[in-house]
This record gives C-alpha cells, sequence and structure tokens, in this order.
C-alpha cells in the first residue's frame, strides 16, 4: 500500500539552486551556534535538509550535522562553549548529541571518503540529502531524494526495516496514513527496538 497521495516536485532539478532555497529557509543565523565554530566541510544531511525544500521547517528544527572526524569529541568542546549538553548517541560510529536550549544538534563522523558515499548508506532517498556549510556548494542528493519528495510518497513496507526512521518520514513528510495506521504498523517494532537502545549522558 503506498501510504501518500503525489505532491508536486517543491523545487526545480538544478542543484545550485536547491542548495540556494535550503540555506535561505534554513536562516543558519538563527541557529544556536556559529556555522564558523564547526569545522571544515561539516554538512547538513536529512531531515532538517529535507524539510527546508518542501517549506516545512519548524522554529527549531533537529539539526543532523556530518564532520569529517572526531564528532563526539567536537560535541563535548561545543556544549563547554555554548553552555549546552552533551550526549553520546554511539561511541563505536563515533556520534553525539549537542542539546542547547530548544535546540537538538546531532554530530556524525563521515562513513566514508566522501559526503555522497555517507549519504547513499542512508535508509531513505529524501533523508539522503546534504547541503554543505562552510561553502556555497550545489546540494549533494546521490540517491535522488528530490525528485522522491514530490513522488508517490512512503511504501509501508519499508517500515520494518527502520521504525523509527519510517515514523520520522511518515510525520514529517505529510503522508495520509492515520494515528491507527501509523500505531497498527509501528507497535510490533517499536518495543524490542528501544528496550535495545543504550544513550550515554553527560
Amino acid at each position: 500500500m503506498n501510504c501518500a497521495a503525489p505532491r508536486p516536485d517543491p523545487i526545480g532539478a538544478d542543484a545550485s539552486e536547491a542548495a540556494a532555497i535550503a540555506r535561505q529557509r534554513l536562516a543558519m543565523a538563527s541557529w544556536p551556534l556559529r556555522v564558523a565554530d564547526l569545522p571544515a566541510d561539516t554538512a547538513l544531511v536529512g531531515g532538517a535538509v529535507r524539510d527546508a525544500l518542501l517549506n516545512r521547517l519548524g522554529s527549531h528544527p533537529d539539526l543532523d550535522l556530518v564532520v569529517p572526524s572526531a564528532a563526539i569529541a567536537l560535541t563535548r568542546r561545543l556544549a563547554g562553549r555554548y553552555r549546552g549538553s552533551a550526549v553520546v548517541l554511539d561511541a563505536e560510529r563515533d556520534m553525539g548529541r549537542l542539546v542547547l536550549g530548544a535546540w537538538t544538534l546531532d554530530i556524525a563522523a563521515r562513513e566514508g571518503p566522501d559526503l555522497a558515499t555517507d549519504l547513499r548508506r542512508r535508509d531513505y532517498s529524501i533523508n539522503a540529502l546534504g547541503l554543505a556549510l562552510d561553502v556555497d556548494a550545489p546540494l549533494q542528493d546521490p540517491t535522488g531524494g528530490v525528485g522522491d519528495c514530490g513522488s508517490a510518497g512512503i511504501d509501508c513496507g519499508w517500515v520494518a526495516t527502520g521504525v523509527l526512521a519510517a515514523a520520522s518520514v511518515v510525520i514529517h513528510s505529510g503522508a495520509g496514513l492515520d494515528a491507527p495506521g501509523i500505531v497498527t504498523t509501528l507497535r510490533p517494532s517499536l518495543v524490542p527496538l528501544l528496550s535495545s537502545s543504550a544513550f550515554v549522558f553527560e
């Protein structure tokens, strides 16, 4: 079953145009930290990029950042500088979370030699979008996520393979799946998945 009705393509096909639209809507000057305090080659990825292109950003969007290396060390350093909280999400994969007031920033070390490689490993094409922060670079979309934002939507069969990611996609993409349908689809996988999650707070 297809969970979402078709929607128009949110932007043109040009990657530079897409990047300009996303940067304008993301209003990086309003973020709780300075982009200059992030390493060179840092990129914003995932939901915030998708929501910027769809013009669905809230006032405090969750920001997923990919850095070249040492993500947990950077998370701790930024928490100290901005008086926030650091959370180790995955020590083995070098992933941390920075909480600054109402803002949540997940910071992960890049997997692979470049951003495109990292993006290709992600669960859904509409989450495999990347926007470099330190240059006026075009949007990186190695799996065709921009086109999928305007296509028929989300296949319910994908949910079982990535239940939390699927729940986020269903909620934020405007998919036409009602609340009972979401609960019925996600319930069998939520309990064991959540019970196996381990976060280290600092």
